[in-house]
């Protein structure tokens, strides 16, 4: 199923390997009848030999991979000083990827000057990828410029609208001086892609730094329902209606959400929440 896919199907026994590996640092023995998935050599072993049958189809890695492997390795270390020195250990690597770790690890280091002349150079090589405009822009943001950061990210909103990891950088960094932009570009991107819980919580932050705490309020209830804690979400819910700001299609619209929520929770919670 691996190699049909597309996917390195010699992938599966180093799977194999690195559960056993943890299996074998672990305190507790589980009897291998009771596991679930027992890893043995055996299984490892047969895993491998499966793979060496299947055709081998040519595979090569794209840009976006590379980048979002190196963004991933500075996110995960330990500190920007332990990032650095994993990029820099590639030596005079003109890989892009290799190029666009350093430059986000110089981020971190306060080092944000070096990083935009990075980016610089990745953007002259390739202006249409957009993680090196995100990474300029946050580089100039680092360094205080600001209104040059706003431009990087104008423009790359027009080259591509409503890119996810674009609008959530540009929308972090417009909070604090245009709240209002900020929500904008984030409601027209929510109403386009399923968000995620931090994407909602982010509107939430943008809706309440502009002022409109109704908005806010309701935000924050769908940010609590998509971790599954109605409680907090009807409580935000009912915060939301007592505001005096609320008009009467937002009240109606509020009511209905929280008589759906309402009725996912345990039958013996429902009279208690449907009183209050």
């Amino acid at each position: 199923m691996l190699a049909a896919a597309g996917f390195d199907p010699s992938g599966m026994a180093a799977f194999f390997e690195k559960l056993s590996r943890r299996a074998s640092l672990s305190s507790q023995y589980v009897p291998e009848m009771l596991q679930t998935h027992p890893v043995s050599t055996g299984r490892i072993a047969e895993a491998r030999s499966r793979a060496r049958q299947l055709p081998r189809a040519p595979h090569e890695d794209s840009v976006g991979y590379a980048l979002a492997k190196a963004r991933l390795r500075v996110l995960s270390a330990d500190t920007p000083e332990q990032a650095l020195a994993y990029f820099e250990a590639e030596g005079d690597s003109d890989a892009a990827a290799d190029r666009y770790g350093r430059a986000l690890s110089l981020i971190g280091l306060a080092r944000g000057d070096e990083a935009d002349r990075l980016f610089r150079e990745l953007i002259d090589e390739n202006p249409h990828i957009i993680a090196y405009r995100i990474g300029q822009a946050e580089a100039l943001m680092s360094t205080g410029l600001t209104e040059q950061a706003m431009d990087v990210y104008a423009e790359a909103l027009e080259l591509s609208p409503r890119n996810v990891p674009l609008v959530i950088s540009y929308a972090d960094a417009l909070i604090a001086s245009e709240p209002a932009r900020a929500h904008a570009i984030l409601l027209d991107l929510l109403n386009n892609v399923r968000p995620t819980p931090a994407q909602i919580e982010l509107i939430a932050r943008a809706a309440n730094a502009e002022g409109d705490v109704v908005s806010a309020y309701h935000y924050m209830s769908e940010y609590y329902a998509s971790i599954g804690d109605l409680r907090l979400a009807i409580a935000q819910l009912r915060l939301a209606l007592e505001a005096p700001e609320a008009t009467a299609i937002e009240r109606a619209r509020f009511e209905a959400r929280m008589r759906e929520f309402i009725d996912y929770l345990p039958e013996e919670e429902r009279p208690r929440a449907a009183a209050h």
